[in-house]
Parts: structure tokens; C-alpha cells; sequence
């Protein structure tokens, strides 16, 4: 085992491997945690953002430490934090050669940086020049949309330019192919 383990990772400077979510090896890293909380050698701050970081790239990573043992042998592994707090977890021979190999480390794949960035309210974006122009001059763009309202309103006035109608007629050959009528009370 200790050979095909050597023979996976030969080319690799640092031996970090992918695992599923839904692992076991996962339910033994969320072990490991816990009981290092509970005992008081991490706040459980650095256990959150590293498991956040996991659930934002949909699996997680470790870094093989040794093969040990010799009639019954396991992996030594480790979980390390952005902040380079680590874990040792032991896994199953089986569940290491399974796994499969990152290129470089986490931080240099960027894997614990932020997928979803929210934008903040009244944060500074320039509309691209992707050569879409409306007949709208006042307020700008730049003013009235964030970037995913103006991608959704370029696509949009795209759909009516495309159509060949008129905006007007557009809305109500779609939203009216019956005909409106305008009642008074």
C-alpha cells in the first residue's frame, strides 16, 4: 500500500489530494474539529471558514503526511487553514489512493478565496465595452443598474432588437396577444 501510495504521488512536490464532501473522510475531518473546539485548542472561527471554504469549492483538500503503520497501515493527514493552523487526520490507505491529486497547493489555486462576492451597495462599476447602446441618456448606467441588472436589461432590449418590433409592440404581442383593454371605474 505504502509503494501505491509513493507511485501516486511521485511527480508531486506537495502531496495534496481532493475529497468528496459526502466522504467519510469528511465526517472525520468534522470530528477532528469538534473535539479540537471542544477542548480548546481552536476557536471555532477557523474551523467554520475552512469548512465554508470546502462547501464554496463543493469538496475539500488535504495534504498527506505519511504512510504509518506497518501490518495495519493508515495515512497521516493534514488540514490546513489560510491561516496555516493544521489538523492531523488519519484516513484509510484506500481512501487516499481514491482521491484525486491537486497540481499545486490550495493558496496558490486560490481555492480558499471567495466565490460569491456580493457586491456592495453603490460600489463603482464602468459598464464594458461590448458595443450595446440604448437610446436612454439620462441617468447613466452606471448610475440605475449593478453589473447583473445591466447584463439582464442588455439582454433584454437584445431579445426586442432581435424580435424586429418596436418595444411597444413587442410587449404586447407577448405580454397581451389577446388585446388589453383600459377600464374606467
Amino acid at each position: 500500500m505504502r509503494d501505491l501510495i509513493s507511485e501516486k504521488f511521485k511527480d508531486h512536490k506537495q502531496k495534496y489530494f481532493f475529497f468528496d464532501l459526502e466522504s467519510k473522510t469528511f465526517s472525520k475531518l468534522l470530528d477532528v474539529i469538534t473535539s479540537k473546539i471542544a477542548c480548546g485548542e481552536i476557536e471555532s472561527k477557523v474551523g467554520i471558514q475552512l469548512i465554508k471554504s470546502f462547501k464554496s469549492n463543493r469538496r475539500g483538500w488535504l495534504k498527506l503526511k505519511a504512510v504509518r503503520g506497518r501490518s495495519n497501515q493508515y495515512c497521516e493527514c493534514l488540514a490546513i487553514t489560510e491561516s496555516n493552523i493544521k489538523f492531523t487526520v488519519r484516513l484509510d490507505c484506500k481512501e487516499v489512493l481514491d482521491a484525486e491529486v491537486l497540481d499545486s497547493s490550495p493558496k496558490s489555486l486560490k481555492l480558499f478565496k471567495k466565490k460569491n462576492k456580493k457586491t456592495k451597495r453603490g460600489s463603482k462599476w464602468k459598464k464594458p465595452d461590448d458595443g450595446f447602446t440604448d437610446n436612454i441618456d439620462s441617468p447613466t448606467i452606471e448610475e440605475e443598474l449593478t453589473e447583473t441588472g445591466y447584463e439582464l436589461y442588455k439582454d433584454w432590449q437584445e431579445e426586442i432588437r432581435s424580435s424586429g418590433l418596436t418595444a411597444h409592440e413587442y410587449k404586447l404581442k407577448y405580454y397581451y396577444p389577446y388585446g388589453y383593454s383600459k377600464r374606467t371605474i
